[in-house]
């Protein structure tokens, strides 16, 4: 093979993968920066995932503080959904997560503190995943505040990276079946002019 043919063999597959990638997809979802799914419902998510790990804990808040919010995939489109039948669409969030944990006492400050910690690091990889989250590291761990009031408080960060996905909320129409023999205006006998 020259090398004038391996080059025309590669540009004629290069436009054949391309065109196929176009043919697979539609083409709002070539578009640059097409997310399928909202930016504020996919950080809410991913809050609400968190919380979720903390389940049996005590808590007083949750704050994530998205560093970088974007679609997966091509556009947002992550698949097809077979029931509902439509497209699947996803969002990966990147940011910070802050918990702070409250309590009367400086002992219970320390098991309150603790048993957040350990609930957010000592999740499965499967417990993780199920909530969408795809990593989870400490970044930094407060010191404990006390007040006047006697109350204290400890905060510590993680940062998350996570990805939310949406199913269709109801059916997509899907061509079922492409009719072989179309009648077209050409395939009538012409009518003659009057006169």
């Amino acid at each position: 093979m020259t090398k004038f043919s391996v080059k025309l063999y590669v540009r004629q597959h290069a436009a054949w993968a391309n065109a196929r990638v176009r043919l697979a997809l539609p083409a709002r979802h070539l578009a640059k920066g097409r997310m399928t799914t909202d930016s504020a419902a996919a950080i809410g998510a991913i809050e609400s995932a968190l919380v979720s790990l903390l389940e049996d804990t005590t808590f007083a808040r949750l704050l994530l503080a998205p560093e970088r919010v974007g679609p997966t995939g091509i556009g947002g489109f992550v698949g097809f959904s077979a029931a509902p039948r439509g497209e699947i669409g996803g969002v990966r969030v990147q940011g910070i997560v802050s918990v702070t944990v409250q309590s009367s006492s400086r002992e219970g400050l320390d098991l309150a503190f603790k048993a957040v910690v350990s609930k957010l690091l000592g999740a499965s990889r499967g417990a993780l995943a199920r909530a969408g989250i795809h990593s989870l590291r400490m970044l930094e761990l407060g010191e404990a505040i006390g007040s006047a009031d006697e109350s204290f408080e400890r905060d510590v960060r993680f940062r998350v990276h996570g990805e939310h996905r949406q199913l269709p909320a109801s059916a997509e129409g899907v061509i079922e079946e492409i009719p072989i023999r179309l009648s077209t205006a050409s395939d009538s006998p012409a009518e003659p002019p009057d006169g």
